[in-house]
């Protein structure tokens, strides 16, 4: 085929690339953002105000008018929740640039650049807590509780806000790093235009360490501090009386425990996708003050008026979990121990919790196609699969939900995403690294055949 027909044959497929890379990058992720959008406050309306039965009001009424009252359902009018939500946002910013903080050297970007983060998260977490578990332990709660549909709404108001305001930073002052829009404004407004959105005299302060790190952990936090006393209370007016919440109470006290992990590992939530690969646009802010408090929490939510009987879910069902959870955390931090200690040192640690360590040396291009080196790690918790991290991620995330004891679909709602984003970010990275390293990578992966489940996937 000469120069010519090359060229007619691109030409002829040029319609469809177009359509595809409008597809991929703008039409599909906003389906999803809204979909996502919607069954989030639906299944938060549905708990609270429509006694979980999803069953059967499908069977009476169709998703949209299900949905239409959701979105009815939300108190604009209840300006306490947005003003909570704001002081917590000033404290976030106030934490983090008055307390002592750690200095950290964040993970260079392909172009060369490498971001510095002031870290404080345990102060923070502290701080917050001596705060408000004596005013949550003293004010009813069970008001909050059932004003969570309008909390779902004013966050996700907030996250479109926050989005917004990030937008036009970036288009006029976008911070130092890596930015970029990509001429279309829908795609810039979900997906981003800085890599690394800084505010503050010298960009000293950091967004997404704001609002992930801390405004949308510490929300989720406080729900949980919300639900159990919301629970507490319920019990007092004897709604279930004469039986112990067991299935709420292993579930917060889960929960709390990978929530104080983050903020004590908080150097190594620095090297995560989010923080280091995905630029900050709508999709990533509605994930921390959605996503992060409200989804993870809506198990919990859940058990607040359907947690199971004690002949069903009691004292040593709720213990086995407990422990089981912990263990699934513990191997989770030693998975993303092993893999931040290898990368570090390039495979040369000799720290004993990773055990003998085995690595693959890998050559690519950077930015600048200069030749660079790396190394994959092949021994440890990733010798059995290659994203041992996801693999107790999603295990922890079902082990606390596996004390609904119910076939609810809502109970499941944040595992069944997390299980969803995981294998499309597992795909993301396949394809990324097939790019990038080549044969190598098909070295890798013959020496680590399975992805996230030993001898399945």
């Amino acid at each position: 085929m000469n120069t010519v027909e090359l060229e007619n044959v691109e030409t002829n497929y040029k319609p469809f690339k177009l359509l595809w890379s409008f597809l991929y990058s703008t039409l599909i992720p906003f389906c999803i953002s809204t979909l996502i959008i919607n069954l989030t406050i639906t299944f938060v309306y549905i708990v609270i105000h429509r006694n979980s039965d999803l069953i059967a009001i499908l069977s009476t009424e169709n998703w949209a008018t299900t949905c239409f009252y959701a979105w009815k359902s939300v108190r604009w009018n209840q300006w306490q929740y947005p003003c909570w939500a704001f002081c917590l946002l000033i404290w976030s910013v106030a934490s983090l640039t008055l307390l002592p903080s750690q200095h950290i050297a964040g993970p260079y970007a392909i172009s060369g650049y490498q971001p510095h983060y002031k870290l404080n998260g345990v102060k923070f977490y502290i701080l917050s807590m001596a705060y408000w578990v004596p005013i949550i332990l003293y004010f009813p709660m069970s008001n909050v509780y059932l004003s969570l549909v309008t909390i779902t709404g004013y966050s996700t108001l907030g996250s479109l806000i926050v989005s917004i305001i990030l937008l036009l930073k970036g288009y006029f002052r976008p911070s130092p790093g890596v930015f970029g829009s990509s001429n279309n404004v829908l795609v810039d407004f979900l997906h981003g235009i800085e890599l690394y959105p800084r505010l503050g005299f010298n960009n000293t302060v950091d967004v997404k360490i704001i609002f992930i790190s801390r405004f949308g952990f510490f929300l989720w936090q406080l729900i949980l501090l919300i639900v159990g006393k919301a629970s507490y209370e319920f019990y007092l007016t004897s709604y279930q009386s004469g039986q112990v919440n067991c299935s709420l109470w292993v579930v917060i006290a889960l929960q709390t425990i990978y929530i104080a992990k983050h903020y004590i590992w908080e150097k190594h939530f620095i090297e995560t996708v989010d923080i280091a690969q995905n630029k900050f646009g709508f999709i990533q802010c509605y994930k921390a003050m959605v996503w992060i408090p409200i989804v993870s929490s809506l198990g919990a939510i859940y058990l607040v008026k359907h947690g199971p009987t004690m002949k069903n879910f009691g004292f040593n069902h709720a213990c086995v979990i407990l422990v089981s959870g912990i263990i699934s955390i513990c191997l989770l931090c030693l998975a993303d121990l092993q893999k931040t200690v290898v990368r570090s040192t390039n495979g040369t640690s000799n720290l004993k919790l990773t055990g003998s360590i085995k690595v693959l040396q890998v050559k690519y291009l950077d930015e600048d196609l200069q030749p660079q080196e790396t190394v994959l790690l092949i021994s440890g918790l990733w010798s059995f699969v290659r994203h041992p991290n996801y693999t107790f991620e999603l295990t922890t995330a079902l082990l606390w939900s596996i004390p609904a004891c119910t076939v609810n679909p809502i109970s499941y709602f944040y595992p069944s995403l997390l299980f969803i984003y995981l294998v499309h970010r597992m795909n993301w990275i396949h394809d990324k690294c097939t790019f990038k390293y080549g044969k190598q990578w098909e070295e890798y992966c013959r020496l680590v055949p399975y992805r996230l489940i030993p001898y399945f996937y």
